[in-house]
């Protein structure tokens, strides 16, 4: 096995809700994929993040959603539109969980290119990091959130992005730039108690 191969099955792995083995994930698809048209993952093509070759400068790869999508279309006999699609967060939503003086604060190349541990990137004007960048986390969020629902209905659920575990409520870091796992708790909770 290559190592991208490898890297593309790591990553399905660690982003798996529910299955622990790489055998119960494909036995879950199959069995999922035989009883209804859509499985349980969530994708978006914007996950991707790519940036003028900049991302090319970081060691975490920002193609890597595409490549997992791309392998259990190629492995499991999965079309692009069995994937679950999610919505870009919104800011009230995002506002659950984050403090707005934290979320005012994306509006500056500064604070993007420390959370992205990305020095360079406070010389990129802001509206493009928007566009690039946080684009691209708000939908992953977005399908962090859609992922738990989808977990709660069919008992498990995968969302090829998100699990930015360093994000807190007042600042953040490595990458993670919105707390999507708190969020996702947050409104399950709000929904289970209606």
């Amino acid at each position: 096995m290559n190592n991208t191969n490898y890297s593309i099955l790591l990553s399905v792995k660690v982003y798996m809700l529910f299955a622990r083995s790489r055998v119960v994930f494909l036995l879950l698809l199959v069995f999922s994929k035989s009883i209804q048209s859509k499985v349980p993952i969530v994708f978006h093509p914007n996950y991707d993040i790519s940036f003028f070759g900049i991302e090319n400068m970081h060691p975490f790869d920002t193609k890597k959603y595409g490549k997992i999508a791309a392998h259990l279309q190629n492995t499991c006999n999965i079309l692009r539109e069995d994937f679950y699609q999610p919505e870009k967060v919104s800011t009230a939503d995002l506002q659950l969980v984050l403090t707005t003086r934290y979320l005012d604060s994306l509006s500056y190349s500064l604070t993007v290119a420390q959370v992205s541990e990305m020095p360079i990137l406070r010389y990129v004007p802001n509206f493009l990091l928007q566009r690039n960048m946080l684009n691209s986390m708000k939908l992953a969020t977005g399908g962090t959130v859609l992922g738990a629902q989808l977990a709660m209905q069919h008992g498990w659920a995968v969302n090829l992005s998100g699990g930015y575990h360093h994000a807190k409520s007042d600042n953040s870091e490595g990458f993670c730039f919105f707390a999507d796992i708190p969020l996702a708790i947050k409104k399950l909770r709000a929904k289970i108690l209606h």
